[in-house]
């Protein structure tokens, strides 16, 4: 999430507000002068802190947050409210709440627990932002730190190669296998009985690694494996994901829906043309796609999505599995 307003290259807000007292400024810079391989996985440090980054090379687009301006925690059914009036609360107390650009005032990563009670849901708010769109790079952080900007930027890119670790042991999570099974089982027969239409099951496994985990090393390798998908970090949470459920600039409102998944074989033309994914997809995006409008029609003056979604491969190098996309703006 991001301050609604904006600021031109190199203007700064005096944040009198803050405990810190000190000014916020967003800079554009030339990453190619000072480096000819830019990424901004070179900005993860180690621990990690937020990261949100589509694709790669020259298309590559996302920010990285390093250090902690901010923390909040919540839990309880009213998480997402309390994440949210804390953040415009903490906008307001630091009068940083007038970036119209995304990405060059505050960002708040968040992180929610699926269970209300179980676990605590996080919002960080990261003391510098390197954000990149393409060949354009900016970075957004304390005024006063970014005077020598080139001695800065050298400072917050990683030196040493991300280190992998070697080995990592796996066991069973809050159910075992067999008891996993049955619930699968339980839920097909349902759906043949016609008592569900459609259920996501979820099953969490623990895994030990012989060392720390390199942040930086994992999620190069989830850009890598699949570069068409966002890639995020935030607060031990990370993975990589080709679904948006939300998108705002502005007045317009973006939402990427999921729908249907088909194992991919080696011969991508059968797996175009099979019966049974056809009648998959039409059936899953029937149920998915109201649910978007209703959600939306409420809050919205105008809503396009297409009559047909399209088939969209979650990796084009390493994918194993299809699945259906559809926008809806």
């Amino acid at each position: 999430m991001s301050g609604d307003s904006a600021t031109a290259t190199g203007e700064s807000l005096d944040t009198s507000g803050d405990t810190r007292s000190r000014t916020i400024a967003s800079i554009e810079f030339s990453a190619m002068q000072l480096w000819t391989d830019a990424d901004l996985l070179d900005f993860i440090p180690a621990e990690g802190t937020a990261a949100w980054i589509l694709g790669r090379n020259e298309e590559q687009s996302g920010l990285v947050g390093i250090g902690t301006a901010a923390r909040f925690e919540c839990s309880g059914r009213e998480r997402f409210a309390r994440a949210q009036r804390w953040w415009n609360q903490w906008l307001t107390e630091t009068g940083l709440d007038v970036f119209p650009a995304f990405g060059r005032g505050p960002i708040a990563f968040m992180s929610f627990a699926f269970d209300a009670d179980a676990d605590e849901s996080v919002v960080v708010v990261p003391e510098f932002i390197v954000g990149r769109n393409g060949l354009q790079w900016w970075i957004t952080g304390p005024a006063d730190e970014l005077v020598d900007l080139p001695q800065l930027l050298r400072r917050l890119r990683r030196q040493d190669e991300p280190a992998p670790h070697t080995h990592i042991g796996w066991s069973d999570g809050s159910i075992g296998l067999a008891e996993w099974q049955q619930a699968v089982a339980r839920a097909v027969g349902r759906i043949e009985a016609r008592d569900l239409d459609k259920v996501v099951l979820a099953r969490d496994v623990i895994g030990v690694a012989d060392a720390p985990i390199d942040v930086a090393w994992v999620m190069r390798r989830l850009n890598e494996a699949y570069s068409n998908c966002w890639t995020f970090f935030v607060d031990g949470l990370f993975g990589a994901t080709p679904e948006l459920l939300v998108s705002r600039e502005g007045s317009h409102v973006h939402s990427r829906v999921l729908a249907g998944t088909m194992k991919r074989s080696r011969d991508e033309v059968i797996d175009q043309e099979d019966g049974y994914w056809v009648k998959l997809e039409a059936w899953e995006v029937v149920l998915v796609m109201p649910c978007s409008r209703w959600l939306t029609l409420s809050l919205l003056t105008a809503l396009t999505y297409p009559c047909r979604p399209s088939r969209r491969c979650c990796n084009s190098r390493m994918c194993n599995i299809w699945r259906r996309m559809s926008s809806a703006s």
